[in-house]
């Protein structure tokens, strides 16, 4: 992802899977800067003091890897102005059976190595 943003022009958001704070997760917000949404729970309480909003948007960043409805998907997508979605080990980890036929027809792929993928929308 470093590689992939130093070299292209990246905005909006990235959608990857959410974890604890100083974690794995949210690794490829973290290195690019882009926004996600939904970030380490602890962080995000702390700072919002609001951990309905969190645990809603966690249930639809799981929603986006794991639904066979492309049209909820792409809604959820719209939703927080989602641009990427990052496609690795802490998401296969986080969710069982991540949908990555749907979510890689949703856009362009721009960078795949292994098991690991960046779609572009």
């Amino acid at each position: 992802l470093k590689e992939y943003s130093e070299n292209n022009e990246i905005d909006g958001a990235i959608a990857e899977a959410p974890g604890d704070s100083y974690t794995a997760y949210e690794r490829a917000s973290v290195i690019s800067g882009m926004s996600t949404p939904a970030g380490w729970k602890v962080h995000e309480w702390l700072w919002r003091n609001n951990l309905d909003e969190e645990n809603k948007r966690r249930t639809d960043v799981e929603t986006i890897y794991t639904s066979t409805d492309k049209k909820e998907v792409q809604e959820l997508l719209d939703k927080y102005e989602v641009n990427y979605i990052f496609i690795g080990s802490c998401e296969y980890q986080k969710y069982e059976g991540v949908n990555v036929a749907l979510l890689s027809s949703l856009g362009e792929i721009v960078f795949k190595e292994e098991n690991t993928m960046i779609v572009k929308l």
